[in-house]
């Protein structure tokens, strides 16, 4: 199908201008968990561009995939892409992007999407297709600022329409549930909050988050300690950035700030021990294999605190230390993926 085009309406509500990490005009307030990505900023930040500069890593082979697909290159088209889920709604996917998310039918006809088909409804314009077995709904919407636009991206029709009219309706002044009325710092470019009534939806944000394992815990599947804490928080919210240029006595540093609520104190008593112990075990095996110094170094540098029920973990490790550990996590099977094409 060629020729497949998305018309950009003007909508009847316009909401303030993208600021911050996080634009919460772009996310229903019936949300349980949220997923932000500052594009611009992590591209602007040392770690950032050495994960794009990795050409096999997970990043630089996400960010190629993007740009085969929708013709949006992540350190110019892409600004922002922003995930959140609703219940039985599934999960809403924004990107914040330059003009060139207009052509989105052409880049998907070009890139050999099949049966991709369009139509409007309620004076939304959308296309649809399946790929890998999955039916996928999508509209351009334009963005709050000129010369933006807005890619939505829904598992449904019905989510797609409701995403779209959240984008098109203006702000609301009743506040948000906590913890997703958390305040990220401005320089973050990842932030993530999950509530507490997530359940299903709380699942799938930390698996986007890669902490959920590929089976049961203890049964050897990756992550899968990490994965027993963060299912006995009850919410959570995590906010990763690179200390402001303007403030010298920061560096370059990244910071990260993770909240974690359990269900009761003795819940939160138990996650920081079992994280304590990680800790501890990863500095006691680097002493014998050297590949675990990062992340030897990056465990040291978190300080753990706890009050009551809730946990707080922060870290300002330097970037190089960073990159060194997400280096460590390669694994071959990635390494022969990436020559392959698996996954792409």
């Amino acid at each position: 199908m060629a020729g497949v085009t998305v018309a950009v309406g003007t909508p009847g509500g316009s909401h303030a201008a993208w600021a911050g990490p996080l634009d919460r005009g772009c996310v229903d307030r019936s949300a349980h968990w949220v997923v932000h990505v500052n594009s611009e900023l992590l591209t602007a930040s040392e770690v950032g561009r050495a994960m794009l500069a990795d050409r096999d890593g997970p990043v630089a082979r996400a960010a190629a995939r993007i740009e085969a697909l929708f013709g949006l290159r992540v350190d110019r088209d892409l600004l922002g892409l922003t995930s959140y889920g609703v219940g039985s709604g599934g999960t809403v996917t924004v990107l914040e992007t330059t003009p060139r998310a207009g052509e989105l039918g052409e880049h998907l006809t070009h890139a050999g999407v099949l049966d991709l088909r369009s139509g409007t409804e309620g004076g939304v314009a959308y296309l649809s297709w399946v790929l890998r077995g999955e039916m996928t709904y999508a509209a351009v919407r334009p963005g709050a600022e000129r010369g933006r636009n807005r890619v939505v991206l829904c598992e449904s029709k019905e989510a797609l329409l409701r995403a779209c009219a959240v984008l098109d309706s203006p702000p609301s002044g009743v506040a948000w549930a906590h913890p997703l009325n958390a305040e990220p710092r401005a320089a973050s470019f990842v932030f993530a909050a999950v509530g507490r009534a997530a359940t299903v939806g709380r699942d799938l944000a930390k698996d986007r988050l890669g902490l959920a394992p590929a089976g049961p815990a203890g049964g050897g599947a990756p992550f899968a300690t990490e994965a027993m804490i963060f299912r006995a928080a009850e919410e959570m919210v995590l906010d990763v950035g690179q200390a402001e240029l303007s403030h010298p006595e920061d560096g370059e540093d990244l910071y990260l700030n993770l909240r974690l609520w359990a269900e009761n104190e003795e819940t939160a008593q138990d996650c920081e021990a079992v994280i304590r112990g990680m800790f501890a075990s990863v500095a006691l095996q680097a002493r014998e294999r050297s590949e675990l110094a990062p992340a030897a170094s990056l465990a040291r540098s978190v300080r753990i605190e706890r009050e009551g029920s809730q946990l707080r973990l922060t870290t300002e490790p330097k970037v190089e230390v960073v990159v060194q550990f997400l280096n460590g996590l390669r694994t071959p099977r990635e390494a022969v993926a990436s020559e392959v094409g698996e996954g792409s």
